[in-house]
């Protein structure tokens, strides 16, 4: 799992450094969206919340996501309701 992390760090690394470089960062946005809910038959576990990929508990549908742009959006905050994709969209 760290080095998935690390992996992805060093490629939005690499693409927010293109991005300064050739001017284009403040008409970028950045939308990052996990997959709901872990598989326990491939080793996941969505402990503490109850359920799985594919039921309708906390464990089955909650994930996390984030949206970000140095030009479009000002507020900070989170939003703890609502369905990510409709939110973005």
């Amino acid at each position: 799992m760290l080095g998935m992390v690390s992996s992805l760090d060093e490629g939005v690394g690499t693409i927010v450094d293109a991005l300064e470089k050739s001017g284009h960062i403040d008409n970028t946005v950045f939308i990052f969206m996990s997959d709901n809910g872990g598989d326990p038959n491939n080793g996941a576990s969505n402990i503490p919340l109850r359920g799985n990929k594919g039921e309708l508990w906390d464990g089955g549908s909650k994930s996390v996501g984030f949206v970000y742009s140095p030009r479009f959006f000002k507020r900070k905050g989170c939003v703890h309701k609502g369905q990510k994709e409709k939110e973005v969209f």
